[in-house]
């Protein structure tokens, strides 16, 4: 069973002429500049690609497979992501949550694992620019998504993730990853 706490309802209307909460199609590419730190110090540094490979249903509602075989639905201006259970029972747990007031909500990571997160809209969006100083994307809202272990994702609202910082939360060492936008190829 899934339970759900949110302060407020993100069922939001967005205006026709608005740009997508995320670009979804088959195809669409999100280039992304990878660094890994061990003990606060830069160890490596790599390109990454997520692109959604297909798409497929679920429960009567469109769903998209990435090519790393997450699968994520868009249900009005929310996203969530397909997991399962050990049982194997799969069901949507929100990843990301639009809302003009800070909001909490558990994500289900490994399908049996809860872990709170809190999304606040950010009065500025950070926009990362290619090696050339542009970028190729407008950002419309940006999102700032944190959890306990003081990782942050930035959500660019038609974009999707931005800027992403995860942090081991029982290392003793200052060990994360982060990753940049640096490039998107959208179909739409």
């Amino acid at each position: 069973m899934m339970v759900l706490q949110m302060n407020q309802s993100s069922c939001q209307k967005t205006k026709s002429n608005s740009p997508s909460l995320l670009p979804l199609a088959a195809g669409n590419e999100w280039i992304y500049r990878d660094s890994v730190f061990e003990n606060g110090k830069l160890i490596s540094v790599m390109d990454d690609t997520d692109r959604i490979a297909s798409t497929s249903t679920f429960k009567g509602e469109t769903t998209y497979i990435y090519s790393d075989g997450r699968e994520m639905l868009l249900r009005g201006d929310s996203l969530f992501q397909l997991v399962s259970q050990r049982s194997g029972v799969k069901f949507p747990t929100p990843v990301f949550i639009p809302t003009e007031t800070e909001t909490k909500f558990n994500y289900a990571f490994g399908g049996d694992v809860m872990k709170q997160q809190t999304v606040t809209m950010m009065k500025d969006c950070p926009i990362p620019k290619d090696s050339f100083g542009k970028s190729s994307w407008s950002i419309s809202k940006c999102y700032r998504i944190t959890d306990v272990c003081n990782s942050e994702t930035i959500f660019g609202y038609g974009v999707g993730i931005v800027r992403e910082k995860k942090i081991e939360c029982f290392s003793p060492e200052k060990n994360y990853s982060a990753r940049t936008l640096i490039k998107v190829k959208f179909n739409r």
